[in-house]
């Protein structure tokens, strides 16, 4: 239980430099429409990748993220930087 406890900790205070940094990324997958196989839009992907190169999946980021309150800073930034995108 004591690994667990500092595993999470550790997570959480990666969390918090990342959202500081902010070195999260978007991936947009396109949706598409079967019936005329045309793109009607795009849906973007949180991503996160800490320094040392290892991938934190979005089911264990997330639900910390909400956890500790953080969520609505992750989101202002997901949508700050996909309009950028998208006006680009």
């Amino acid at each position: 239980m004591k690994d667990a406890v500092e595993a999470r900790r550790g997570l959480e205070s990666a969390l918090r430099a990342a959202l500081a940094l902010e070195v999260f990324s978007l991936v947009y997958q396109p949706q598409v429409d079967l019936a005329t196989a045309t793109v009607t839009g795009f849906e973007a992907l949180l991503r996160w990748t800490r320094s040392d190169r290892t991938a934190v999946t979005p089911a264990s980021f997330i639900t910390l993220a909400e956890a500790i309150g953080r969520m609505p800073a992750i989101g202002e930034w997901v949508l700050r930087t996909a309009t950028r995108d998208a006006a680009s």
